[in-house]
């Protein structure tokens, strides 16, 4: 199954990815302006 990260989970983020949870592809996370972008660890849904 293919995965994703979304950087910016505002309304468009959000929507991206339920629009491509809903056609099988796996949300690994939502990434903000608090979060590490090179820590794999530093997600949050």
């Amino acid at each position: 199954m293919p995965s994703f990260r979304v950087v910016g989970p505002g309304r468009a983020g959000r929507s991206l990815a339920v629009a491509l949870s809903a056609v099988g592809w796996e949300s690994v996370g939502l990434l903000g302006l608090d979060l590490d972008l090179y820590d794999p660890e530093s997600t949050c849904s």
